[in-house]
């Protein structure tokens, strides 16, 4: 796999657990290239464990302190999924454009990487839109269920697997699949725009068999996902009942609530609100309540670190200015705009959510064409092209430009991650909100409204 989106079936299947003692994992390159090169062993949130220089050398010797677990191997630009444990003492052989492994794991991380094609081969025949779950239900189920047993099957041909690594593969299918089930629903309330749509009830109970206190399972990536699911309902049903409630608040409550295994509730706060802490609309009491739920020194270091740079450019605040290339390849800055209301939108090419928005997007666009107001649509992480093609295809008009990558001060200020993202910055320059609502959001036409006054 080249690159990380192509990695997303990977990621959603297994997942490297990093809370126990760490274990001593060994690891010969044998580089028949004979080329330079350096190896990575990355976890499956892409951060390094370890970078392992071989140079020119045709063999080199390397141990790993890590837990049991799945891991994603990085030689040139290829990210594969390698099983690793304390008994583990793999040869890595790379050869030409393949890489193979012998020793003491070499089964299970030969069989990864065949797996790794097979996976591939479901993905590339399957009907294309099953990628956005916009098939009828039956024509789902059936595709989910099919590919499930393709993949049980496909283990099961393989002999001399450790016994612990097959409790593991047939745990991470189910988990896969449990997912794919559960994001049907929500993925066709945002296609439709229709919060309203339900799944019929014929569906599969999702929740019957949810394991709350396991902290094995935490091993997979998709567990994570699927209590996440569960939570996410729960978050839903209670700011339905009081829209004024605290996202991120109310979320770290009912997960304190729900989840009485500390390990496995830590670990699903800290994955989710590493990335989520920046949206809350009070950080201080979220990072208050954070911090008396969550006792891993580890986590707490990284959100206090979140904590303060959120500190440093918050509501009332200067925003961090960007320079971007336009259609026509002029530079557009954002003091180009200044004595104008700013609404940002992020997006990507291949952003099904943001895509969705476009429409909506133009729609208030057009509804403050004569306000002193400024639509500024910033295209990240997309090939050039096609960035350009969507502008045709999609008639986007108004301020359209593009940056290649999601680097550079005016990202990493404002904690970008994830696409869609929407600021609002007011005339003099300074921030009103840095995840502001989608352009459909009520609230957000009443704050634009209130500040054009």
């Amino acid at each position: 796999m080249k690159n990380r989106s192509i990695l997303f079936i990977a990621l959603l299947m297994l997942f490297s657990c990093k809370e126990n003692t760490s274990e001593i994992a060994t690891i010969t390159i044998i580089n028949n290239n004979s080329i330079k090169d350096t190896i990575g062993i990355y976890d499956f949130e892409y951060d390094i464990i370890k970078s392992i220089p071989i140079g020119e050398k045709e063999r080199i010797t390397d141990t790993l302190n890590i837990k049991e677990g799945y891991y994603l191997l990085k030689e040139k630009e290829n990210y594969h999924v390698t099983y690793l444990n304390s008994s583990i003492k793999i040869n890595l052989h790379l050869e030409n454009d393949s890489i193979k492994f012998s020793g003491i794991g070499g089964n299970e991380n030969n069989y990864l990487i065949k797996k790794e094609k097979f996976i591939n081969s479901l993905i590339s025949t399957a009907p294309k839109s099953s990628s956005y779950t916009s098939l009828s239900e039956d024509r789902y189920l059936d595709l989910v269920n099919s590919n499930y047993n393709k993949k049980v099957n496909f283990l099961n041909k393989f002999e001399n697997l450790n016994e612990r690594f097959l409790e593991l593969e047939t745990e991470s299918f189910y988990y896969d699949k449990m997912v794919r089930l559960v994001f049907y629903e929500s993925n066709l309330q945002y296609l439709k725009n229709d919060n309203s749509f339900k799944v019929s009830e014929n569906f599969p109970q999702l929740y019957n068999n949810l394991n709350l206190t396991n902290e094995k399972l935490l091993i997979h990536y998709n567990y994570l996902f699927y209590v996440n699911s569960y939570l996410k309902i729960k978050i839903a049903e209670k700011l339905k009942k009081n829209p004024d409630l605290d996202e991120v608040i109310t979320g770290l409550e009912i997960t304190n609530e729900e989840i009485d295994n500390n390990a496995i509730k830590e670990r699903l706060i800290f994955w989710r609100y590493k990335w989520d802490f920046v949206k809350s609309k009070n950080i201080d009491k979220a990072y208050q309540k954070f911090n008396l739920i969550v006792k891993n020194e580890k986590y707490q270091d990284i959100i206090r670190n979140k904590y303060l740079k959120i500190k440093k450019i918050g509501k009332g605040d200067i925003a961090p200015t960007f320079k971007f290339v336009d259609k026509d390849d002029s530079l557009v800055s954002l003091s180009d705009f200044k004595g104008n209301i700013v609404y940002i939108d992020i997006w990507n090419t291949y952003c099904k959510p943001c895509i969705v928005e476009i429409p909506k997007f133009e729609k208030l666009k057009n509804r403050f064409s004569k306000k002193k107001i400024k639509f500024v649509s910033i295209c990240v992480n997309s090939p050039k092209e096609n960035w350009k093609k969507m502008i045709e295809k999609k008639n986007l008009t108004g301020i359209q430009l593009f940056s290649k990558e999601s680097n550079g001060e005016f990202f990493e200020k404002f904690m970008f991650n994830s696409a869609p993202r929407y600021i609002l910055i007011d005339k003099k320059g300074k921030i009103v909100e840095s995840h502001a609502g989608k352009p459909s959001d009520q609230k957000l036409i009443d704050e634009i409204e209130r500040l054009l006054k």
